[in-house]
């Protein structure tokens, strides 16, 4: 499964869990994705990627063509889906172990996010 399709994937995390509950798991998930950013701040990731490849799989962000998705099929205006875009990145400055200025790519994550807020 290509991981950029955010309702595609989310279907198929729904029908997984469903067959496990239902005790016919275990379900294995297989989700390609692409990383924009090197392993590490040193990681000179423009040695090993050309420019057109990362272009084409920006073609594909599954944040961007899910916030165009969401306003093609009128389950929000434009003005609704940068809201809840600036809202994420309000909760995103606030986070837990988030250190001021660095970028979220380098940011690591120990703990699971928070359910609150």
């Amino acid at each position: 499964m290509l991981a950029v399709r955010v309702l595609a994937v989310r279907d198929a995390v729904a029908h997984a869990a469903e067959t496990c509950r239902r005790g016919d798991g275990p379900v294995l998930i297989e989700a390609s994705t692409y990383r924009y950013y090197g392993h590490s701040l040193s990681d000179p990731r423009n040695e090993y990627r050309t420019r057109e490849e990362e272009a084409a799989w920006r073609a594909v962000d599954p944040i961007e063509t899910f916030k165009a998705q969401l306003v093609d099929s009128g389950a929000a205006t434009a003005d609704e889906v940068a809201a809840l875009v600036a809202d994420a990145a309000a909760r995103w400055a606030r986070a837990p172990g988030r250190e001021p200025g660095r970028s979220r790519a380098s940011t690591p994550r120990l703990t699971p996010p928070s359910t609150g807020d």
